[in-house]
């Protein structure tokens, strides 16, 4: 217990320290509940960076580094410190540290089957401080390495694994759910400020949510990532901040760190981020430019790290194509730098933002399209895929009918006796397009079952979860008319 909570005050210092520089913009709300996932994400990077350039793991070391180059963009760009938010990080932190005694004490998290192999990465990296052969052999090419660093740390004292990291991350999506729900509907009354807390309350209780969440597996972190992305989009675009649009960009980056298939599934995510009108076009080109060639570099890392001399390849099928298809994010890094290069010195400049304002447009014809084509060469899978869906949300042992049955009817009324809430496309698209790509996903998984309550498709599912109910809060509640800016300032959420 003891070393998970000086673990965790450590993740939650450097978390703040780097989202410092965006407390203007955002408020001390956000950066509260948002702290420890980046903390932790900052610290992974960091740890992966080292152990690729041949420095062996050591936990104090990627933090060290993490909180040097977060201090220094600190010292950058003079960010002043107040007595509103040395009030605001300690209260937090103390809440985030009582939290983790409680939850490492209880041991509310559910042990999964796969947090053996987890475990097994996880003693290799302490007793080797490299990748060693056995360890790419067998697992680096199927699991990612963010949460064997993690459970590195309490077993190298003598823990198991890392007991309260779900549901901190659990307590930390909720916190994100009510701040950007507040934030969205505006301080107008009492009913702004309960509807997104008894949002935040009804994700946390639902069924299907928190049976995956509590796995000691990735899927609770990518599933706040994800909000926080599509959160921070809509408000780039609501609000007309370059800030809300860096801070996607530094939330969507460990996103790979986290699972193998973001390269694929997080794309839709770089889509709708390049397709923000009122963020610089050179902004857009190059921030979304950096991330991609940041996930190709990893990817081709990782393919590098596993394939051998000789060509074989030692992971299965899908863990292959995974890693093949993210690579492919280089590619889109290199010909948006191409294009910030035209745009810079006014070659094509007009067709590049009239190419970007289609992207979304585009994005959505192609997977219509792959899914018209799969439907028809695989019709059997297809109904199975779409039954899947419908039976998740219905089985009784996922608890998921009756928020299944309210999203099915609230959103339909949504649309017919509510407008369009301004920038809601910046969530709506991520979200609809993930689940387009859990049915594609589908198609070319091997082995049954893939739905229900242990299914792999199931587990995935989750991760669009915290956003779907977002994006149906939106759709309910927040005001049609956009929020002024100064109104929205004038009062940090």
């Amino acid at each position: 217990m003891v070393v998970e909570v000086f673990s965790v005050a450590l993740f939650f210092t450097l978390g703040w320290l780097t989202l410092r520089p965006f407390a203007v913009t955002t408020g001390y709300a956000f950066i509260a509940s948002t702290a420890l996932p980046i903390g932790i994400a900052a610290w992974a990077v960091a740890c992966l960076g080292l152990v690729a350039l041949r420095i062996p793991f050591d936990p104090s070391a990627g933090w060290f580094l993490a909180v040097l180059i977060a201090g220094y963009c600190n010292f950058r760009w003079k960010i002043s410190l107040q007595r509103r938010e040395l009030i605001g990080f300690a209260g937090s932190c103390a809440l985030v540290l009582v939290a983790t005694a409680v939850f490492a004490y209880v041991e509310w998290s559910v042990f999964n089957a796969d947090m053996h192999w987890t475990l097994y990465m996880s003693d290799n990296l302490i007793d080797h401080g490299f990748i060693s052969d056995k360890m790419r052999r067998t697992q680096l090419g199927a699991d990612p390495l963010y949460l064997p660093m993690l459970s590195a740390i309490p077993r190298k004292f003598g823990g198991i694994y890392f007991v309260s990291f779900s549901p901190l991350m659990i307590v930390c999506t909720g916190a994100l759910f009510a701040v950007l729900g507040i934030r969205a509907n505006g301080i107008h009354s009492r009913l702004c400020i309960w509807l997104p807390i008894l949002g935040a309350a009804t994700l946390v209780s639902c069924g299907l949510y928190l049976i995956n969440a509590l796995q000691t597996k990735t899927h609770v972190v990518y599933a706040f990532h994800m909000l926080a992305v599509c959160g921070t989009l809509y408000f780039a675009s609501r609000e007309r901040k370059s800030a809300w649009f860096i801070l996607a960009l530094l939330l969507i980056a460990p996103m790979v760190v986290c699972r193998l298939e973001a390269g694929v599934s997080a794309l839709p995510l770089l889509i709708v981020a390049l397709a923000i009108p009122s963020v610089p076009i050179k902004l857009r080109l190059l921030g979304v430019a950096s991330v991609g060639l940041a996930w190709g570099l990893s990817y081709f890392y990782l393919i590098g790290a596993i394939i051998y001399l000789d060509g074989t390849f030692d992971r299965g099928f899908i863990s292959k194509r995974l890693l093949f298809m993210g690579a492919l994010s280089a590619g889109l890094g290199i010909v948006l730098l191409l294009a910030a290069f035209a745009e810079r010195h006014g070659m094509f400049t007009v067709s590049i933002k009239r190419l970007l304002s289609w992207l979304p447009a585009l994005m959505i014809g192609t997977l219509v399209v792959l899914l018209a084509g799969h439907a028809a060469l695989w019709p059997d899978t297809f109904v199975r895929s779409i039954h899947g869906i419908f039976s998740t949300f219905a089985d009784p042992a996922l608890s998921g009918i009756g928020y299944g049955a309210a999203i099915a009817l609230l959103l339909p009324l949504s649309f017919i006796l509510r407008p369009i809430i301004p920038s809601e496309w910046t969530i709506m698209l991520p979200v609809f397009s993930y689940a387009a790509m859990l049915i594609l996903i589908d198609f070319h998984l091997e082995g049954f079952p893939h739905w229900g309550p242990t299914g792999a498709i199931t587990r995935i599912i989750s991760h669009m979860l915290p956003a779907l109910f977002f994006y149906v809060l939106l759709r309910v509640t927040a005001p049609v008319a956009p929020i002024a800016t100064d109104e929205i300032n004038g009062v940090r959420v």
